[in-house]
């Protein structure tokens, strides 16, 4: 239950920072390391969310797969941006920009991974 509330957290946070402060407030297209915690945000709700559908049929979710688990939908929401143009940075080259996305989603996955162990 405890992993259900922090994804539930999590979830809302990821909305208020993109939605709100990112298209609203503009930071995605005045500040450029506003995805940064965005990106780390949702690989960590990846591995909470993953290990946490998985548990529900009795699979054990180790760390490595919800980093992999994380990656994978870091690069699934990748091509999702490039292929409908709506991503990239106007700060860095869309490979560099892409390449940091990865990293911070691969962060935030093993940040998930850690905080298993205690949820």
């Amino acid at each position: 239950m405890r992993a259900f509330t922090a994804q539930a957290v999590i979830f809302i946070l990821i909305a208020v920072l993109y939605f709100y402060f990112g298209f609203h407030e503009r930071y995605l297209f005045t500040i450029w390391w506003w995805d940064i915690p965005l990106h780390i945000l949702g690989g960590l709700w990846v591995a909470l969310a993953g290990t946490w559908f998985f548990g529900l049929f009795g699979i054990r979710v180790r760390p490595m797969q919800a980093i992999a688990l994380a990656f994978s939908v870091g690069v699934a929401w990748e091509l999702f941006e490039y292929l409908f143009g709506i991503g990239g940075s106007l700060f860095m080259s869309y490979p560099v920009d892409t390449a940091k996305d990865l990293f911070d989603d691969v962060l935030g996955g093993a940040v998930g991974a850690l905080l298993l162990g205690y949820l």
